[in-house]
């Protein structure tokens, strides 16, 4: 069982408890004796989908009454899908059409930093579109002509 301890002067939260604390000073006791009580909380937990929501909090109030810890769930933003997506080299490579991946094959062949970016990658066991590499490559790819800034969002997009 939850609880919190409240202060009567000014029913702050000072602390949450969980156990046993029945032989504890009440709310009546705390209006004789001025000292810190405990309430029960009522706790609201929805369940959560981690791989697509967000469980956030919690948030506990005392309204003097009623004793509540609120967590609440939201799906994730996009960045944050993002920011977990992992590709193996072979799925990332395949999120460019042929044409994209035969023309970086030869700018590589032109340019130290196309040819470096795709070495790594190459080496690479996992991509992360978020990873500074990645992004810098991408960035290397757009700068080089060989994708648009919009496409390379696209490639990127979890």
């Amino acid at each position: 069982m939850l609880y919190f301890k409240i202060d009567p002067s000014n029913n702050a939260i000072l602390d949450a408890l969980d156990g046993d604390f029945s032989a504890y000073n009440t709310k009546a006791d705390s209006a004789v004796n001025g000292k810190p009580f405990l309430t029960e909380v009522v706790v609201t937990d929805p369940p959560c989908d981690y791989g697509t929501q967000v469980k956030e909090g919690p948030v506990d109030s005392y309204d003097g009454v009623n004793a509540t810890r609120v967590y609440t769930v939201r799906d994730k933003t996009a960045e944050e899908r993002a920011a977990e997506t992992i590709w193996s080299t072979l799925q990332f490579m395949e999120r460019f059409t042929k044409q994209e991946r035969g023309a970086i094959r030869a700018a590589a062949k032109q340019s130290d930093d196309v040819e470096d970016w795709l070495d790594l990658l190459r080496a690479a066991q996992e991509v992360k579109p978020t990873d500074p590499r990645t992004v810098s490559g991408m960035a290397a790819l757009v700068a080089a002509g060989l994708l648009t800034a919009q496409r390379s969002a696209e490639i990127l997009a979890p």
